[in-house]
């Protein structure tokens, strides 16, 4: 199963999990659309979806971020092989971004000005994606 969006009513139930004050990281597990598919909501040159994801989405997102504490990149790598675990689904990448707290990252997705400039390159640029909330261990 392909998916891309995050679902309000998980992020509702993490929120609600978690301390407002508490920083968190997002891991996430991203693989990107060959082409970049805006289903002809914009007229723009077309491109990978890995170079939609970095030329478009993370500006936009580096942006709309700073309102909110700024997020930390805290890993970015590429995926080059499983070596436990089943190897379908195939990731492309893995990044990890670091938020002030969770609530913070709810308001960031939920804002207007995310949901406008940044989110549409995003569903363009990704084919499936996983994303997990996590605290600091310790």
């Amino acid at each position: 199963m392909n998916a891309i969006e995050i679902d309000s009513d998980d992020l509702d139930a993490v929120v609600a999990e978690l301390p407002a004050d508490v920083p968190v990281s997002v891991v996430n597990l991203i693989r990107y659309r060959d082409q970049a598919d805006y289903e002809g909501t914009f007229d723009l040159p077309p491109l990978s979806g890995e170079q939609a994801y970095f030329d478009r989405y993370l500006p936009a997102f580096n942006e709309a971020v700073a309102n909110f504490g700024g997020c930390e990149l805290a890993y970015g790598g590429k995926v080059v092989g499983a070596i436990v675990g089943p190897h379908e689904p195939q990731w492309d990448a893995i990044i990890i971004g670091r938020y002030a707290n969770i609530v913070a990252f709810r308001d960031l997705v939920n804002d207007p000005d995310y949901q406008a400039n940044a989110k549409p390159h995003r569903t363009a640029a990704l084919s499936d994606c996983r994303a997990y909330v996590t605290l600091d261990i310790g």
